[in-house]
């Protein structure tokens, strides 16, 4: 997915993740073995409960951003998003950046490549979904409907 967003190996590339994903750096890893070296990454972990909370727009996301990206020079080539939370605020982040950066969702990727190397959607055509919650299910299930578009 990156080679096809990114394809310049010189592109400046920012990675947005939790803090263990940015401690990991899983990332940086894998994109230094496909030759890209210009890489940051930011925890940005602030926007997970924001996103559950659902507030995908407004003053406290805008807050938040600017909190994360307000120090950077300028918009990177290409930004991960590196958790499943981030792309329900990807407008918000094109936003931000004046759509000049491109925004690479890292579950199309891991997608893509599971449809490429495993036969993933041939093998697993017939699937069941199964969804607990520890507390709050009435919140998941508004969750799902808004992430999923589905009714559990």
């Amino acid at each position: 997915a990156l080679k096809n967003a990114a394809p310049d190996t010189n592109a400046d590339i920012l990675i947005l993740g939790t803090k263990a994903t940015v401690k990991s750096q899983a990332y940086e890893k894998g994109l230094q073995e496909l030759g890209y070296h210009n890489l940051s990454a930011i925890a940005t972990t602030l926007l997970v409960p924001i996103v559950e909370e659902g507030l995908y727009e407004g003053e406290i996301l805008q807050s938040t951003l600017h909190h994360y990206f307000g120090h950077l020079a300028k918009a990177p080539d290409a930004i991960i998003l590196g958790c499943t939370h981030f792309p329900l605020v990807s407008d918000a982040i094109n936003h931000y950046f004046k759509r000049e950066s491109t925004l690479i969702h890292s579950g199309e990727a891991i997608v893509e490549y599971l449809e490429k190397h495993y036969d993933f959607t041939q093998r697993f055509e017939h699937t069941q979904l199964k969804f607990f919650a520890s507390e709050n299910p009435e919140g998941l299930r508004k969750t799902a409907r808004e992430w999923l578009g589905e009714n559990i």
